[in-house]
This record gives structure tokens, sequence and C-alpha cells, in this order.
């Protein structure tokens, strides 16, 4: 419940930065979209604005703290591949690949069909509630060959529909900045890295396991 109200406070706050910023704007990302939404109100309102920025709040730091934490995990679970990186920090951004490939930070998303479209020969009508496993789609064996094997020279993973498709296409995450500071992490001793119980998707396990590493 105290989550949850935390999280309704946010949204509100939210709400009030997008209006306040409609009355004094500057260079910043929410006055680009509030320009949108002066040449077509219905196109983009400001709610929809609202919810785009608690969108990124999440996705610029959720996605990238439980991919961190899955790297880790499954480079530490097989040491051959922490010591391959180790030794090979170009393997790096295949390290990263084909992480979001295998175990996503993101499994799950929702999405609402906008016409009515036939996907696998099923009918589904506009204003259908869709829940997209996309962590499934990292398994399709059409496209990834042996998909339930870890391979970090795997030459297809950045295929990979972890972090969706086309979603605000003008905001560009550059993972390259991230991998610098990974390999700081793998050159050090992996026994410092706390062990824990680790579940299927254990993101709250393995995330805490590399905080305490700092």
């Amino acid at each position: 419940m105290h989550h949850a109200t935390n999280l309704a406070a946010y949204r509100g706050y939210l709400r009030a930065f997008v209006a306040r910023t409609a009355q004094e704007r500057d260079d910043t990302f929410t006055s680009a979209l509030l320009a949108i939404h002066d040449e077509a109100p219905e196109a983009l309102t400001q709610e929809e604005i609202a919810s785009i920025l608690f969108s990124l709040s999440f996705a610029g730091h959720e996605t990238t703290n439980y991919l961190i934490g899955n790297v880790v995990r499954r480079l530490l679970e097989e040491p051959a591949r922490w010591d391959a990186v180790v030794a090979d920090p170009t393997l790096i951004p295949g390290a990263v690949d084909e992480t979001l490939r295998y175990d996503p930070s993101v499994p799950v998303w929702r999405r609402v069909t906008k016409r009515p479209v036939t996907l696998g020969g099923v009918d589904v009508p506009e204003g259908a509630k869709l829940f997209l496993w996309l962590a499934a789609a990292g398994r399709d064996a059409s496209i990834f060959p042996e998909p339930e094997r870890f391979d970090l020279r795997r030459v297809d993973a950045s295929k990979t529909l972890a972090l969706g498709k086309d979603f605000l296409p003008f905001v560009n995450p550059d993972l390259s900045k991230f991998l610098p500071h990974l390999h700081d992490r793998l050159t050090m001793n992996p026994a410092r890295i706390i062990a824990c119980p680790m579940t299927q998707h254990g993101h709250e396990d393995t995330q805490q396991s590399v905080a305490n590493t700092a």
C-alpha cells in the first residue's frame, strides 16, 4: 500500500510539473513534448506527456539496473564466461545483447490495439488489451538457433525485442555508455560479489548482490 501511495503521489507530481512547464517553457524534453501538444492537443495530451515522463523514469532506470544484475548473474553462473569476458573485453557488447535476449530486464509489457489486426491467425479487435511476453521472443528458435543456450559469441543476439521496437524513436538509449562501467566490474575479483538465492527471474536478488559490491 505504501508503494502504491508513493507511485500515485509521483504521478500527481508529474501532472503538476507538466502543467507548470506549459506556462514556463525551457530547453528540456518536457517542453519539446509540449510543443507537439501545442500543434495537436488531441494527438498528445498533457496527461499523456505526464505518462511518458512516468514511463521514462523507470525505462531509464529499472531496465539498466536489472540488466546489470542479469549480466553479472549469467556470467557468474558459468565461471568460464566471466573469465572469457575479463580476458577479452570486446566480448562485453555481445554479453549485454545476449543477456537482453536470454534474460530481459522487462519480460512482459502491455499494449492496446489502435485498430483491428490479425496476429498468428487470431483476430484482435480495436481496443484489445494485450499482454506481450517479450521474453518469449528471445527464445524463438526460428530467429535464434539453440535459443536455450547462453552464447557470448552469438552473432544475432542484437535482434532481441527486450527493449521494444520503435518506441519513442527520438529517444536513443546509448548502451555504450554503460559498457565501460560494466568492464570495471568484470575485471574485479568475482569473490567480492555476495552470493544470494536466485529465482527464474531473480531481478531483485541479483540487483541486491551487485549493489553490495559498491
